[in-house]
């Protein structure tokens, strides 16, 4: 429980929707390999648009830095912050795009393999699961946090730059939105945690 909430600030809740994904796609949940090769394609999907959305970030950080006047040091860090992590996504995006696109056509070894265990009764678990999701999850919440750097960045130059009437709505309107970040993966956390309990009652 200690770990899953880590992991939820970490990767923002996005390892428990993996997890989800990787368990109804486990040989021991599932007996067509078909929805195995269709999850890798789901998720080849998923790390291309994303590597495109980080390209964007990246490219919108750099136009920060250069073509904005008067910006602070903590402005520029929240930048260079989140163009650190557009391109981390960018670097796992690829690496996990590389390592996955060989399993679209796999066959039972390989889907047994990927879970780490071996064809046949015992062979194979569900222990790493949650390891296996936060791995997926890097490319995403990566890109998660590399807007929430962005929009750091830009609010506080937003700030600096208007009229003090006005600051007390905006800074209502950041902070409203830097609230939907932690209640959204809480949000997650919770539901996934009750699918779970179901999951386990089923099988008992």
């Amino acid at each position: 429980m200690v770990l899953d909430g880590l992991l939820s600030c970490v990767f923002f809740g996005v390892h428990y929707i993996y997890r989800e994904r990787l368990q109804s796609v486990h040989p021991l949940s599932s007996t067509s390999f078909a929805d195995f090769r269709a999850f890798i394609q789901e998720i080849l999907l998923e790390w291309s648009d994303a590597n495109l959305l980080a390209t964007v970030f990246v490219a919108a950080n750099v136009t920060f830095l250069s073509a904005l006047p008067g910006i602070t040091t903590f402005q520029r860090t929240a930048c260079l912050a989140s163009t650190l992590l557009s391109l981390l996504e960018i670097v796992t995006g690829f690496h996990h795009m590389w390592r996955h696109r060989i399993r679209a056509n796999a066959d039972i070894d390989d889907v047994f393999q990927y879970f780490g265990g071996d064809v046949g009764p015992g062979g194979c678990t569900y222990s790493n699961t949650t390891l296996l999701a936060s791995a997926l999850s890097v490319p995403i919440a990566s890109l998660l946090w590399s807007v929430l750097c962005f929009t750091v960045a830009v609010s506080g130059y937003c700030l600096e730059s208007i009229s003090t009437g006005r600051k007390a709505l905006l800074g209502l309107e950041i902070g409203i939105l830097a609230l939907s970040f932690p209640l959204t993966s809480l949000f997650f956390s919770f539901s996934s945690n009750e699918d779970e309990d179901e999951e386990d009652e089923d099988r008992n």
